[in-house]
């Protein structure tokens, strides 16, 4: 026989996989802690994501260990006015990191762009960061649709998100997208560039508030001037009624044009700093979401050193003798015992 001083248990986290979604919460602005609250209420999330600012949830690594993280972007909107437009499609950007527990993550999940079935805003990209707004992953949103008021033609549809860092160009190539974590371009109109990690995107010259904001400013999508905002997440607005689709936000934003005939906004761009990559492009047409897994957490942790103790039994009496092992949680030590042969 032995006792252990202490004794090590499987880790509750090893599995887990926690799920982060836009929380019910649509348009241009993000989640609220109630809403948080609420959709998170009946999840192994339940209690463990705090929103600051609105629309940033923060999340605490609960065990030091490896874990994969995915973020995808959020699609642009589409329209159906006198033809049928898609918007861009978010991309998908899934990495691995090793990390330690009491690990703040900030996380924002991008909403698509909305629509007003003519033109419609970018969708807003999906970030993963540190306390410190340093990336881990980034999805980029999809770039918004157009109708070209109504007389449709090429290029109306919205661009995907790139999986590289830089921003997608205008539909018509004409305005090129954000590059090295800064904002997409946009010209004339007003139609609203995404934002990136580091700086708003460019608004067109009729809207001054229709650029997506970037992340390191709260991420706040492009306000339109007839129910075509971006997507939180940094999307771009659309333009009145048919113009320009509103450019997707992302580690760089997309760009949007301004120039007649109308066309869809650029996607956003992506980043991945994890190992074990895996980027997909055109991967989401509706809102984002964002994923960890643990799957690489300790299972046991050999806590103490068994120790010898006097076992007393009817005659004739062994001596039991252990020697000096670490004990782990499912493993075992042999006892030897010396003196005698029967025991009861």
């Amino acid at each position: 026989y032995y006792l252990a001083a202490s004794v090590s248990t499987l880790s509750s986290t090893s599995g887990q996989t926690y799920t982060f979604t836009n929380a019910a919460a649509t348009g241009n602005v993000g989640p609220t802690q109630p809403q948080e609250n609420t959709a998170h209420a009946s999840t192994n999330l339940n209690g463990s994501v705090t929103i600051n600012p609105q629309g940033i949830q923060n999340f605490v690594i609960p065990v030091t260990g490896l874990y994969r993280i995915t973020a995808v972007g959020a699609g642009g909107g589409s329209v159906s006015v006198n033809c049928v437009k898609n918007g861009g499609r978010g991309a998908r950007i899934s990495g691995e990191f090793n990390l330690t527990a009491g690990t703040t993550l900030k996380i924002l999940v991008g909403q698509t762009g909305v629509s007003n079935n003519s033109d419609a805003g970018g969708g807003g990209g999906s970030f993963v960061t540190n306390i410190s707004n340093t990336p881990l992953v980034i999805g980029g949103g999809g770039g918004g649709a157009s109708n070209n008021i109504g007389s449709c033609g090429a290029n109306c549809d919205g661009l995907n998100a790139s999986i590289t860092t830089t921003g997608t160009a205008s539909g018509n190539n004409l305005v090129l997208g954000g590059v090295n974590g800064n904002g997409g371009g946009a010209s004339g109109g007003a139609g609203g560039g995404g934002g990136g990690l580091l700086t708003n995107g460019i608004a067109g010259t009729g809207n001054a508030n229709g650029n997506g904001k970037a992340f390191v400013n709260g991420g706040t999508g492009g306000v339109g001037n007839n129910n075509n905002h971006g997507g939180f997440g940094g999307g771009g607005c659309g333009w009145s009624t048919g113009g320009n689709g509103g450019g997707g936000g992302g580690y760089s934003g997309g760009a949007t044009s301004g120039n007649n005939p109308y066309t869809g906004g650029g996607g956003g761009a992506s980043f991945n700093n994890g190992s074990n990559q895996v980027n997909l492009a055109g991967a989401n047409s509706g809102n984002g979401f964002v994923i960890i897994e643990a799957i690489g957490i300790p299972q046991a942790v050999c806590m103490s050193t068994a120790v010898p103790v006097q076992v007393v039994v009817n005659p004739p009496t062994p001596t039991l003798s252990v020697n000096n092992v670490n004990i782990c949680l499912a493993s075992s030590a042999t006892l030897q015992a010396t003196g005698g042969t029967t025991y009861t």
